[in-house]
């Protein structure tokens, strides 16, 4: 088949990643996870220019020259696999039990991405992934799977993963964000099967450019619900999910109201910036909780936080005060921070008399204020 639509379709993709770039830095908050996405994406616009650098080489537009060929393929195959790396890193991050939660974890996952770029270099010298003819054809080397190991390797162990939390009962809320996750491979891994038959068109670079437009328009619908800060319910979504669940007739509720104490005193001292991640760190602790105990978790304003759950499930103020504490000085922790954060917890139950979302999050909110002052006495019977 003719090479010739191949550099042109590498172009077009391109032009479609780098709009959803640009999409994304004008309009969504520069936090972390969502900088691991965008450098997803500019590592596989790199790795689209290589491949149509390849094309532009192969049809003769530009020499077949030895040391320019092996300067495309390296930076083909070291793109490929940044953009495998980061993908997996950025997975991670929005998954329950992450494989990259604390910082050794995160270097571990690098690991192999550095060790694989070395053998790349090394091609020159011993063919380990590829090597370059006298006639300055690309050939494979002698390691050439460890390439499709470690490129399939990233995104297939985030993949199953995702896949696996995205089916069980309790993670139901997130279940479109896991399966998103999780299908993300599917494109890559289709398109570059059907490569292997139609030699001539870009075809890898097509289905990961169709990949990260699925997952960029996902999260993009995620926006109307998910809060952009703490990637967990927003407000609105917690008004529709309480409203939803009285209205069943057989609805048990209990509606719990947190609050970060003294988190001024965050904001004063560390800035504004550290006080935004405590904020994320507190709300990986709920997704934990939530996890667990298969409740729903929300922002509901500032550094208050609303968790709903079943009443049948026997919860109550003093559970969730000691679970979400414990897992907020787990983050802490793996965040290797140098100050402490405490919730204190309001709660109020569906009832006849507690009927209405202004009532229950009136009786919560009086709770709060009761537990927050009980707490405060605590503090300075103690430093008597």
């Amino acid at each position: 088949m003719t090479l010739s639509l191949y550099s042109p379709l590498n172009i077009f993709c391109i032009a479609i990643c780098l709009l959803i770039l640009i999409r994304r830095l004008v309009t969504l908050d520069k936090q972390k996870d969502n900088r691991f996405f965008n450098l997803v994406i500019i590592a596989t616009i790199a790795f689209f220019v290589f491949d149509a650098l390849w094309g532009l080489v192969e049809t003769e537009v530009l020499p077949k020259n030895r040391f320019l060929s092996y300067f495309i393929n390296c930076g083909y195959f070291i793109c490929i696999g940044l953009a495998a790396c980061e993908w997996f890193i950025y997975s991670e991050k929005q998954q329950i039990h992450s494989l990259v939660g604390k910082k050794l974890h995160l270097a571990l996952a690098w690991l192999p991405f550095v060790a694989y770029t070395i053998l790349v270099l090394f091609s020159f010298f011993f063919n380990t992934v590829f090597y370059i003819d006298d006639l300055g054809n690309y050939q494979r080397g002698n390691f050439y799977v460890l390439q499709l190991i470690l490129c399939y390797g990233y995104m297939v162990l985030t993949s199953v993963k995702a896949l696996f939390l995205g089916v069980r009962k309790e993670n139901y809320a997130y279940k479109n964000q896991y399966l998103t996750l999780a299908t993300f491979t599917l494109f890559p891994v289709i398109f570059g099967t059907l490569q292997v038959v139609l030699y001539g068109l870009p075809l890898v670079s097509m289905g990961i450019a169709l990949a990260i437009l699925q997952a960029h328009t996902h999260f993009q619908e995620q926006l109307i619900s998910i809060d952009p800060l703490t990637q967990i319910n927003n407000r609105n979504e917690m008004i529709k999910y309480l409203s939803s669940k009285i209205n069943e007739k057989k609805a048990n509720l209990t509606l719990f109201i947190l609050d970060l104490d003294d988190f001024k005193s965050v904001n004063d001292k560390y800035g504004h910036i550290e006080g935004d991640n405590a904020l994320i760190r507190v709300s990986r602790a709920l997704k934990k909780f939530a996890h667990k105990n298969n409740a729903f978790i929300s922002r509901y304003a500032g550094d208050e936080f609303i968790v709903i759950c079943d009443s049948k499930d026997g919860l109550n103020s003093d559970i969730i005060d000691l679970e979400i504490n414990k897992y907020i000085q787990e983050e802490n922790e793996n965040a290797g921070v140098n100050y402490q954060l405490h919730i204190s917890v309001g709660m109020a139950k569906h009832c006849s008399e507690i009927a209405t979302i202004p009532e229950l999050i009136y009786e919560a909110d009086v709770a709060l204020y009761e537990s927050k002052k009980r707490r405060k006495n605590t503090l300075i019977q103690s430093n008597k």
